[in-house]
């Protein structure tokens, strides 16, 4: 395996460990999504400033608002590595009660979105990327009813924040969903997926590699054509990386966590460990490749896209092992 990654992946290791004993309140996987955001930096986990940011947000917040919700570390996480954590996180209420007033409802998805508008944007362009955001999202719902919900309020507005026309995206997304939708089950990861790719600027052959890298991952026994991993076929089919070199170094991390304490078969599911494989593996092929086959605004790009769906489907699970807590 290259150092590099190697370093990344026992970097998330110990910066998971750091929150040994601390936000006991918090679903752990929210701990491995902070963990995995400074690691994809290359960066310690500042857990000084991780904590003064929840305890900022929950003096800002009030005791129901979904900025005190499952999205409450990873934000303090997000705010800890940007300088102006206090303006920003006003931006980000700003941001939020905007989107609201579109065709937005809130959430903790809606939580991320807005920060995302608030971290890359000016003041005066928010009104107009809310906009956008609505506009892409109306237009992805007008092609799938049923599918776009909750969850795609994040890449709607990381669609906004792009270049792309509005009616010029929704119709490349929906030709990605076309050309895939037979070749998997679940219907909303395809959206997902389509969404993925759009973001990426992929070509036609991006399909092919999303086929060729799930086909590689089944030789392996490793499947990620499952509901919440079927999106991480797309980051990596992003990269201008040969796909066997990419499933090798996947399963290995992959293996590497599995037999670390905290990321056993007990502590972290199948699928949540495959999220993270591909995680790591992709944010180092994106920060090797940026200097040579890849613009920093793609390498960007991809960052912005493993967050958005590291969040998404970390709200997922948290919600869903909070309900089963509720009713055992």
């Amino acid at each position: 395996m290259n150092p590099l990654l190697k370093s990344k992946m026992t970097l998330f290791v110990e910066n998971y460990r750091a929150f040994e004993g601390e936000f006991f309140w918090q679903n752990n996987i929210m701990k491995r999504v902070s963990a995995l955001l400074y690691a994809g930096r290359g960066q310690r986990l500042n857990l000084r400033a991780v904590k003064e940011n929840a305890e900022m947000i929950k003096e800002k917040m009030g005791p129901f608002s979904y900025f005190r919700g499952h999205t409450q570390l990873c934000l303090a996480t997000l705010l800890s590595m940007q300088a102006n954590r206090q303006r920003l996180l006003e931006d980000t209420t700003v941001v939020y009660k905007l989107l609201k007033t579109k065709k937005f409802m809130a959430s903790d998805y809606l939580v991320v979105a807005a920060y995302q508008i608030a971290s890359s944007a000016a003041a005066g362009d928010f009104e107009e990327i809310a906009q956008r955001a609505e506009d892409f999202y109306l237009g992805m719902k007008a092609e799938h009813r049923f599918l776009t919900g909750h969850n795609d309020y994040i890449f709607a507005v990381l669609l906004a924040l792009s270049e792309k026309e509005v009616d010029s995206g929704v119709n490349q997304i929906e030709s990605f969903f076309q050309a895939m939708k037979a070749k998997f089950r679940s219907g909303d990861s395809v959206l997902n997926l389509a969404q993925v790719l759009a973001l990426g600027d992929a070509d036609s052959d991006a399909v092919d590699r999303v086929l060729a890298l799930s086909e590689q991952f089944k030789q392996k026994k490793l499947r990620l054509d499952r509901q919440l991993t079927l999106p991480s076929l797309g980051i990596l089919a992003l990269l201008p990386v040969e796909t066997e070199v990419l499933v090798a170094d996947v399963v290995e991390v992959y293996e590497f966590l599995r037999n670390q304490k905290g990321f056993k078969v007990l502590s972290a599911g199948v699928q949540e460990l495959q999220l993270f494989a591909t995680a790591l593996a992709a944010y180092h092929y994106a920060e090797q490749s940026h200097d040579k086959l890849m613009s920093s605004t793609l390498s960007t790009g991809i960052t912005n896209i493993i967050v958005a769906q590291q969040a998404a489907i970390a709200i997922v699970i948290a919600t869903s092992a909070s309900a089963a807590a509720s009713n055992s």
